[in-house]
């Protein structure tokens, strides 16, 4: 393990807790010490030079890599914000540092969403291909779209992960992926891919097929015991229409995505063009009720905040229309109660407390600061709640202001 709980990489991001690992490396959750925010810091294992036979041939692709993060402008697309290697760690251990992404990932939001509306499905998909014509007109390829490597935010944003095996389209790609190493997902890989180890923009729009086909059937487009029984799968057998197993997803639906599972790369269609198809067929959906993490949401609500902060008292209708006039006698509603809020207020208040104890004074005032203005709203400014809070969070922010203090004096002096 590279990471560990606490340490500080360059300096300046502290390392809380792991969240995933891949072939390239650890991702874990980071505090940035300079800037006070969340961040993800992935770090490169020392085992990967080894792979490559030269340390050389490791950087050249980690450099590829943060350059292709930095270049794409898409708020589907996780943000770079550092690169570099630790001066701390023996050899210079690399490190990039992205925006950490606050939501649910998409595998776990199908198993819950089972089944899945195909209208949901194909604001997904139009999400996924809108993300995939930014990425391809670079050009780069994921080459790793899978379902665990889709972030859903609470507004239904669907945010992609993990590039870290991007490839640019470029002569210098084929030459720094090395013979017989393994890339993307079986469950998730173009038969190209998986039979000579080429790929391109085509190999994203074959797994755009697979992510929806599952998404609509409860399954993967193919399932075998072993790594190669299933590349042989996607190289020569048929996929089976989704309306096969979903008589209530459109024709047009069902018919791109066997597009999209096409074994001739040149017969898929382009990223773009699956976009404007599968925002086309999309519903308005105004009678849909508020819900978090649904990637419909976004299409019938372009721009709208979030749903907790629609839910908020005095917050504007969701879908911007006048509000109906008030009637002659209005009826006095009961005053709301914590636990009708869109905040678990004792849960925030024992984490700001343990951040306190372990002396993390500016994330406990954030997290007060968090959830003042959502008691503020349901209590109003004199409520007894608020006060509380306001006190609490003053006396952090003193605290830790007092903390500061000796070291600040100390670097002043002659």
């Amino acid at each position: 393990m590279t990471g560990a709980p606490g340490r500080v990489i360059a300096g300046r991001y502290r390392l809380d807790a792991p969240l995933g690992r891949g072939g390239m490396g650890e991702v874990w959750r980071a505090w940035d010490q300079r800037l006070e925010r969340d961040t993800a810091v992935k770090l490169i294992r020392a085992e990967q030079a080894a792979l490559f036979g030269d340390r050389d041939v490791l950087s050249k692709r980690f450099v590829r890599e943060c350059r292709a993060l930095a270049r794409i402008d898409h708020p589907g697309v996780v943000s770079i914000h550092d690169a570099g290697r630790d001066p701390d760690r023996s050899g210079g251990e690399l490190f990039l540092v992205m925006q950490y992404i606050d939501g649910v990932r998409l595998a776990d939001w199908l198993v819950e969403e089972e089944p899945v509306p195909w209208q949901r499905a194909a604001a997904l998909g139009a999400q996924i291909a809108s993300v995939l014509t930014a990425l391809h007109a670079i050009p780069v390829v994921h080459r790793d779209l899978k379902p665990a490597n889709v972030m859903l935010r609470a507004d239904g944003t669907a945010v992609l992960l993990d590039l870290g095996i991007a490839g640019l389209l470029d002569p210098d790609a084929s030459r720094l992926t090395r013979t017989g190493e393994t890339l993307g997902s079986p469950a998730y890989t173009a038969p190209e891919l998986a039979v000579s180890g080429t790929s391109g923009p085509p190999s994203d729009a074959y797994a755009l097929g697979c992510v929806l086909h599952e998404a609509l059937c409860g399954e993967t487009v193919f399932r075998a015991p072993t790594i190669y029984a299933l590349y042989e799968k996607h190289a020569k057998e048929a996929p089976r229409p989704v309306r096969t197993v979903r008589p209530d997803v459109p024709e047009a639906l069902d018919a791109l995505i066997l597009a999209l599972l096409a074994k001739e790369p040149a017969a898929r269609p382009p990223a773009v063009e699956v976009f404007r198809t599968l925002a086309a067929m999309l519903p308005a959906g105004e009678d849909e009720a508020e819900r978090p993490h649904d990637p419909w949401r976004p299409f019938r609500r372009p721009m709208a905040p979030a749903p907790r902060l629609l839910a908020q008292r005095g917050a504007a209708p969701s879908d911007a229309r006048p509000a109906p006039p008030a009637p002659a006698a209005p009826v006095a509603e009961p005053p709301p109660t914590v636990s009708s809020l869109d905040i678990d207020l004792d849960a925030a208040l024992a984490h700001a407390e343990a951040l306190v104890g372990a002396a993390r004074y500016a994330e406990a005032a954030n997290v007060l600061a968090a959830v003042m203005g959502t008691v503020h709203q349901a209590y109003g400014p004199d409520s007894r709640i608020l006060r509380d809070l306001q006190a609490q969070h003053a006396n952090i922010v003193r605290l830790g202001a007092a903390e500061r203090a000796p070291r600040q004096r100390s670097t002043t002096r002659p």
